[in-house]
């Protein structure tokens, strides 16, 4: 089975799991619609994805509406240190709408924060030696999923 993880938006979780032997490639975020549960598989072996009997589709960087100003990721690399701050402009973070995770996809790892309603949309990921930083994934409860590439 393909490696994978999940967020759902009733309660955030993300579950991490590898197949013995293979490399990650690249992520890729599937949803049944732009607002339900997501999933990310770290491989693509050409199975089709679906959840609750309905076919998942690949998720469009500002699919689910709203203002890039308020939630495309920005990277701000440091060293071994990352920061991820969402957008130029501040993202409310309300009970009602809210950042709910970031992920940091690099070359050898991904890693993933939760946020909760009244935290700054951001998030300090640290990178291993030799690591490097591809791309940086934001999930607005409103407006979606969101994505920058580095």
């Amino acid at each position: 089975a393909p490696a994978f993880s999940m967020v759902t938006a009733g309660s955030p979780r993300i579950e991490w799991s590898s197949i013995a032997g293979k490399e990650p490639f690249t992520m890729n975020f599937y949803a049944v619609s732009p607002h339900s549960e997501v999933v990310t598989f770290q491989n693509d072996f050409g199975v089709p994805i679906s959840s609750c009997g309905r076919r998942m589709r690949p998720l469009a960087s500002g699919s689910g509406g709203g203002s890039p100003e308020v939630h495309v990721p920005i990277l701000s690399v440091n060293g071994n240190e990352v920061t991820v701050r969402v957008s130029t402009q501040p993202h409310p973070m309300l009970s009602v709408h809210y950042i709910q995770w970031i992920v940091l996809e690099c070359a050898n790892s991904r890693q993933c924060r939760f946020l909760v309603p009244g935290q700054e949309p951001q998030a300090t990921f640290l990178l291993t030696d030799g690591d490097q930083v591809k791309a940086a994934y934001a999930y607005c409860n409103i407006h979606g999923f969101w994505a920058s590439q580095r």
